[in-house]
């Protein structure tokens, strides 16, 4: 049941009856393997209790709402080192007698990126201010996680182009990066799910876009 039945507890993995049956290692993804467990006649004492009983779903969605805003950080931070790294190079990088920073094609990226990166930020800054202040941020943690890993994803992408061939190199890392900031497209809850949950709350009243 979505509010009432669902209660959190933690299993020691001494336990009788568990068993982690595999691991399922995930490309690029650092800490985020996934594991099948099975659970045999399993009994815990009330004291392994997580929270309070039948309040499990409300405290697994809280998780859910601080993963999606660490997804945003994650990918706000990948953006903006490959921006660091772009810039960088657009600065060194000549082509037809002149360095890529001098071509308009590559400013416009740049300058792009930059809006995107900050706007990414401030969001994701007000969110986290909403969030410690102990405001119900649902909604804004699902828009923060949108906004953050879309636009991080396009911002790396755009920096692997400025870069060429060595935009793959493994000596650049981008394309490591790159790969990240797609994975969290789906981790803490696909995009096509945020756009759905923001709608709804949006159409209810229940969204709150002033700053915090």
């Amino acid at each position: 049941q979505k509010r009432g039945g669902i209660t959190c507890f933690y299993v020691p993995t001494t336990t009788p009856g568990y068993r982690l049956e595999s691991v399922i290692r995930m490309f690029g993804h650092l800490g985020g393997e996934e594991g099948i467990l099975s659970f045999t006649d399993v009994r815990v004492p009330d004291a392994y209790r997580v929270g309070e009983v039948d309040k499990g779903f409300d405290l697994a969605m809280l998780g859910v709402r601080h993963g999606r805003l660490a997804n945003a950080g994650r990918t706000i931070g990948l953006a903006r080192w490959a921006m660091d790294m772009a810039v960088d190079y657009a600065k060194v990088r000549k082509t037809f007698g002149q360095t890529l920073a001098e071509h308009q094609t590559i400013q416009n990226y740049l300058a792009e990126n930059a809006t995107k990166l900050y706007a990414a930020r401030a969001m994701a800054v007000d969110c986290a201010t909403k969030a410690d202040a102990g405001r119900d941020v649902r909604t804004e943690a699902s828009i923060v996680k949108l906004y953050a890993t879309r636009s991080a994803f396009e911002i790396i992408d755009s920096c692997m182009q400025i870069h060429g061939g060595m935009g793959f190199a493994n000596e650049t890392k981008l394309y490591a990066a790159w790969i990240q900031a797609r994975q969290c497209f789906v981790t803490e809850g696909p995009n096509e799910i945020q756009l759905r949950s923001i709608a709804q709350n949006l159409l209810k009243g229940r969204v709150d876009l002033s700053f915090a």
